[in-house]
C-alpha cells in the first residue's frame, strides 16, 4: 500500500496533488516559494547595509556627543531651532563622524585620530558621496555632522568648512540636548556665506 504523506486535501490543488501524483514522501507545489514576511509587509527588498544606531556608535567608537550648550554647540547659531533626532534616522542619512577615533563616514573608518591635513576631509567626503551615489542611485542632498565632545573647536570648524565645500547641501549637526544627557538633537548649521554662528 502506498504511503501518501501529503497534507490534508483542503484545497483543489492539494486534492489534485494526491490524485495525480500518488506521491510517496510528500507533495509540494512546484510554484514560487512562500512569500517572505518582509515582502508580505510591502518591502521590496531587504536592506543591504546594516542598520546603524546611535547607541552602536557610542559602543563602537566611544562616542560622547558634544552638548548643545558647549563651545562646539556654538558652531550653530545661538537661537537655531533644534529638533529631536530619532535613533533609526542615522541609517537613512549621509553622516560624518569626528571624534576620538578619527573621521568616520557612514560607518566606514576613513582617517585615523590625530591632526588632519587641510583638504583631507573634503577628499574623503567627496569619495564617500560618490560611493553613496553608486550604491543608492541618488546623490545625498544633506550631510549630518556627528561631533564627539573631545573634538577641539578648531578641528570642528575645519570639518564644517571642508564638508561645506564638497557641494551645495544642507549641513546639520548632532548634539546632546544638554550636558549629561543622551537625548540627541539636530541643529542646522549656517552656510559658508552666513555670518558667524553664536551671534
Amino acid at each position: 500500500m502506498t504511503n501518501i504523506s501529503c497534507r490534508p486535501p483542503h484545497t483543489l490543488a492539494s486534492i489534485l496533488c494526491v490524485v495525480l501524483c500518488s506521491c510517496d514522501g510528500g507533495c509540494e507545489p512546484h510554484g514560487p516559494a512562500t512569500t517572505a514576511p518582509a515582502a508580505a509587509l510591502g518591502n521590496k527588498r531587504a536592506p543591504t547595509e546594516p542598520i546603524v544606531r546611535l547607541e552602536q556608535l557610542r559602543a563602537a567608537y566611544a562616542l560622547r556627543l558634544a552638548s548643545r550648550e558647549s563651545p562646539l554647540g556654538a558652531l550653530a547659531f545661538k537661537d537655531a531651532p533644534t529638533q529631536p533626532f530619532a535613533d533609526g534616522e542615522l541609517n537613512r542619512r549621509f553622516w560624518v563622524y569626528l571624534g576620538a577615533n578619527g573621521l568616520i563616514l557612514n560607518d566606514r573608518e576613513v582617517l585615523p585620530p590625530g591632526p588632519i591635513a587641510a583638504g583631507d576631509i573634503a577628499l574623503a567626503v567627496k569619495s564617500a558621496v560618490t560611493d553613496w551615489q553608486n550604491r543608492s542611485g541618488v546623490a545625498p542632498r544633506a550631510a549630518l555632522l556627528v561631533l564627539g565632545q573631545d573634538v577641539d573647536s578648531e578641528t570642528a570648524r575645519q570639518v564644517v568648512r571642508e564638508v561645506q565645500t564638497v557641494q551645495d547641501w544642507r549641513l546639520t549637526a548632532l548634539f546632546a540636548a544638554a550636558t549629561g544627557t543622551d537625548e540627541a538633537v539636530e541643529v542646522a548649521l549656517p552656510g559658508p556665506n552666513a555670518p558667524s554662528p553664536g551671534r
